[in-house]
């Protein structure tokens, strides 16, 4: 996978997953009612519609399987990160958006830290 397009973009989402939660301290769950944007809205359906799945393929070593289904994620990461402003000055809203981001990057802890991998012509940490 690490030579196709679709793999170096999700890795590069969850890169911008990792790098706008890293100084932040846990915020809490997500609470869908302040979802305001389709984009943050559709992201979080999309991780929850997919949480169980994802889990259980890891739990049975289905990892090529669990890689298409955060593949499938990718799209709507983009989306979210195009349109949606997460450090808005509104704090309960940049909460809930942070919120959403770490729930993201847990999902995709659950398979691996996909951030740490390095893309050609990227430096190294």
């Amino acid at each position: 996978m690490r030579g196709k397009s679709e793999f170096t973009k999700l890795v590069i989402g969850q890169k911008r997953v990792r790098n706008i939660i890293k100084d932040q301290k846990k915020t809490g769950d997500v609470k869908s009612e302040l979802l305001e944007k389709p984009a943050e809205k559709k992201l979080y359906q999309k991780g929850v519609a997919i949480a169980g799945e994802l889990e259980t393929m890891v739990k049975q070593k289905r990892f090529s399987e669990a890689l298409k289904i955060l593949l499938e994620m990718r799209a709507d990461i983009d989306k979210f990160f195009d349109e949606v402003m997460v450090m808005t000055d509104d704090m309960v809203l940049r909460n809930n958006r942070l919120a959403l981001v770490s729930y993201i990057n847990d999902l995709f802890l659950k398979y691996a830290d996909l951030s740490q991998i390095v893309i050609e012509g990227e430096k190294e940490k």
